[in-house]
């Protein structure tokens, strides 16, 4: 019988800091934009909402691997199932469970934010849309994941979505700072994945999974992640500039470093690209908060 350790440990949680980052990003637009009434509550209930989301992905995600056979082919032993300390039973009620809860809080956040018939269905259509979209990674048949569409969901669901449906909750409103925003956060999430589908390409291309490294290629992908990361930054100067945040620089100069980093690592080097995707996902959460710290001090101080 699993205990608590093994659900947390599922849970993945060194990747909730790079959940609520596109929705503190979202925040922060809220709070700069002074022409509508700011709410703690919503903001609070969009980041639950992330999180809940993020879990359901992490759940989902090793269950549809294991499914598969694809972690045991690999011989993977730091997921929950592949390793024997949870029941296929059991990450089904937990991804149950965590549906309930993100649904729950998804319902909270909708009345919470005031919003009109056509504008509490879109939204909760939406919602229910990324909550698919979390289940959809890896499981089922036609799990997207195996087809090399797992970047383009992240970009718009941890990126798009997650930034420009939390300044929507929070003003009602949409302008072109947030789709920058949203855009940016979906390149910085996607290369997240991209480290990780980096890491597990010889894998991923013995299970057939074809990812997008796996589709491309070691050398290409390289390419492919330089691009992210050119796309991503660009956004994220656009806002330096528009808000007169030089400091946000500093984030930049660490993702250019991790990014050199990268590319001088072998195929083979497992455990130093694991070491990448927890630097690149502090340094996209440290971005997150010194956006949302300048925000604070404007709107406050």
């Amino acid at each position: 019988m699993a205990q608590l350790k093994d659900y947390i440990k599922a849970a993945r949680f060194k990747t909730l800091p790079l959940a609520i980052s596109s929705p503190l990003v979202g925040v922060s637009l809220a709070l700069l934009n002074t022409t509508f009434r700011f709410s703690w509550l919503t903001a609070t209930l969009c980041i639950l909402v992330a999180l809940g989301l993020q879990i359901l992905s992490n759940f989902a995600n090793d269950l549809g691997d294991f499914q598969k056979g694809t972690d045991q082919k690999a011989g993977r032993t730091d997921r929950a199932l592949s390793s024997g300390s949870m029941e296929p039973r059991e990450m089904k009620w937990a991804i149950a469970y965590t549906i309930l809860f993100t649904l729950i809080i998804g319902i909270c956040l909708l009345i919470s934010s005031d919003l009109d018939l056509y504008q509490f269905l879109g939204i909760l259509a939406m919602g229910l849309v990324s909550i698919l979209a979390a289940l959809g990674y890896t499981l089922g048949k036609k799990a997207y994941g195996y087809h090399g569409l797992g970047d383009l969901f992240v970009f718009i669901f941890f990126g798009m979505v997650a930034v420009m449906g939390t300044y929507f909750l929070l003003t009602k409103t949409l302008d072109i700072a947030s789709c920058i925003a949203g855009a940016s956060m979906g390149f910085f999430s996607t290369m997240v994945l991209n480290i990780n589908n980096t890491r597990d390409l010889v894998k991923d291309r013995e299970n057939d999974k074809n990812t997008i490294p796996v589709k491309l290629g070691f050398e290409r992908t390289r390419i492919y992640h330089i691009t992210l990361a050119g796309f991503a930054s660009a956004g994220l100067l656009r806002l330096l500039v528009l808000f007169n945040i030089p400091y946000i620089a500093l984030g930049l100069i660490l993702l250019v470093v991790h990014l050199h980093q990268y590319l001088n690592l072998a195929q083979e080097d497992y455990e130093d690209y694991n070491q990448q995707l927890k630097k690149t996902s502090l340094t996209i959460a440290l971005i997150a908060l010194l956006f949302f710290g300048h925000a604070m001090v404007r709107t406050y101080l």
